[in-house]
């Protein structure tokens, strides 16, 4: 599981990649965008499936305007 996972509107995907990136550049390798081609969801797979079982814990909540 990763150590970050970024929830996002789909109106907002060019802002979360960035935000993936950006991370990556600050040394996070270990980030979740469910839109990302080699670490996120397959075309198909739904989401509340994959994601459903992990427990997680919000640390930072980013509200966009």
């Amino acid at each position: 599981m990763s150590m970050i996972f970024i929830s996002h509107s789909s109106r907002d995907n060019e802002l979360a990649k960035a935000m993936r990136d950006w991370l990556g550049e600050q040394g996070w390798a270990d980030v979740f965008l469910d839109l990302d081609p080699s670490a996120g969801l397959a075309p198909g797979q739904h989401w509340r499936d994959e994601l459903g079982g992990f427990k997680s814990e919000v640390q930072h909540w980013v509200e966009s305007s």
